[in-house]
């Protein structure tokens, strides 16, 4: 259960793994089938998996569908990946199964959907699921390449190596093209554009550098009751993620336009090992295609401190776009 928030591709996936265990997978985005959709996946449920990313999210599954999920009996997991403060709540089920299913859930990639899958069927059918095979977990900040048996590389040196061996050329010899995105388009399984920019870069004869760098950590969960529902997470305090020491300080504000917005900052950047060697950049440009919503002023500040031209998209995610 959730919203258009998070792309459908994701559980169609979920859905397409769910098969193959024997397992029938359900799912609804509450704001666009409402209670209809809600009844629909709940009807004979055995589990129940709620995908609410943000506090508009829990929000929205709070108001559609916050009714039929206080009648449950059943084990409900519930998911809140951009809240730092509570990003899992469980229901009628152990911690240390709640914990499991999360990691499973968080982690994602086709691997890790097996094996939750699997956990799911060895649970619901009351066997012994202490043998069941363990998450892997995407590294908290890595370099990502399609054709890497591991998907993610951790650090850039091995991901540089790996590069050179793959083309047999040296990666210097060649325009250094980043990328910044986000590991929830690895986890969830959203790489085609991606895996499409990666291609389109290395026929046009350069290194990609597509890496994540936000915090994978875990914060607070808990195991809660039906009576505790409607409790919603506090909201994230913003702080930069990853692996980049920095040092702020306010310049001013913005004019009484508001303008600039965000407003100018200094910034002294130490290091930021997925893209810096010996202390400075390798790349030529950086591409941004991730969230911008926590802390503008600093990543506007940390892209200038970068001196490379820095290119931000904007994802179009309804109709058509035509040129």
């Amino acid at each position: 259960m959730s919203t258009s928030f998070v792309l459908e591709h994701k559980f169609k996936l979920m859905e397409a793994t769910a098969r193959d265990q024997d397992l029938d997978l359900a799912w609804t985005q509450v704001d666009r089938e409402g209670e209809t959709g809600v009844s629909r996946v709940l009807n004979g449920a055995a589990f129940v998996i709620i995908d609410a990313p943000n506090n508009e999210a829990i929000s929205q599954v709070g108001q559609v569908a916050g009714e039929q999920l206080r009648t449950l009996t059943i084990p409900v997991l519930s998911v809140h990946r951009f809240n730092p403060s509570l990003r899992m709540q469980a229901q009628r089920m152990e911690e240390e199964q709640a914990r499991q299913l999360f990691t499973y859930y968080i982690s994602g990639t086709h691997v890790n959907r097996e094996r939750m899958m699997h956990y799911l069927k060895t649970w619901l059918t009351g066997e012994d699921v202490s043998a069941a095979a363990p998450p892997i977990e995407l590294p908290d900040s890595g370099i990502y390449h399609p054709d890497a048996e591991q998907m993610v590389f951790a650090s850039l040196p091995e991901y540089l190596d790996w590069w050179q061996q793959r083309h047999n050329q040296p990666w210097r010899d060649n325009p250094i093209i980043g990328m910044e995105t986000a590991s929830s388009y690895l986890s969830d399984g959203q790489t085609r554009q991606l895996d499409e920019t990666i291609a389109a870069i290395e026929r046009a004869e350069g290194v990609p550098l597509i890496f994540y760098r936000a915090s994978r950590s875990r914060s607070r969960s808990t195991t809660r009751s039906p009576e505790q529902d409607e409790q919603q997470g506090r909201r994230s305090e913003g702080k930069m993620p990853g692996n980049i020491r920095i040092a702020v300080q306010t310049i001013g504000t913005a004019d009484s336009s508001g303008f600039p917005n965000p407003a100018s900052q200094p910034m002294d950047v130490a290091d930021e090992p997925l893209i810096m060697l010996d202390g400075k950049t390798i790349l030529d440009v950086l591409m941004v295609n991730t969230f911008l919503g926590i802390n503008p002023d600093e990543r506007k500040a940390w892209y200038r401190s970068l001196d490379i031209p820095v290119i931000n998209f904007m994802q179009y995610r309804n109709g058509l776009c035509r040129g």
